[in-house]
């Protein structure tokens, strides 16, 4: 049944899932919100777009479902293993190295 509910509403062009389409833009617009504040205190490097960066991570969100979803046999753990590590990996990658 979660195949089906996500098959009628990520993979549906944008027009056809308005409800999904606003959830997402807030979604990626408070992410955009949390990196643009971490800039101006030094934690963020200068030449990261909040945008580009909150879309990444929402990207990788997306991805991180889609391989839980065509994998039946995965569990929900290990795929949120992987979240975990591709985020951290990019956040690290997007901040400031601490001396």
């Amino acid at each position: 049944m979660y195949r089906a509910l996500v098959k009628l509403t990520i993979f549906e062009p944008v027009s056809d899932t308005p409800g999904m389409t606003k959830q997402s833009e807030e979604y990626v617009q408070f992410l955009a919100k949390m990196v643009e504040e971490e800039n101006p205190v030094g934690r963020v490097r200068k030449d990261v777009d909040p945008m580009f960066a909150a879309g990444s991570v929402f990207r990788f969100y997306l991805g991180a479902l889609t391989m839980l979803f065509r994998t039946p046999d995965m569990k929900v753990e290990a795929v949120a293993g992987i979240l975990e590590s591709m985020t951290a990996l990019y956040l690290k990658g997007i901040t400031k190295a601490r001396r």
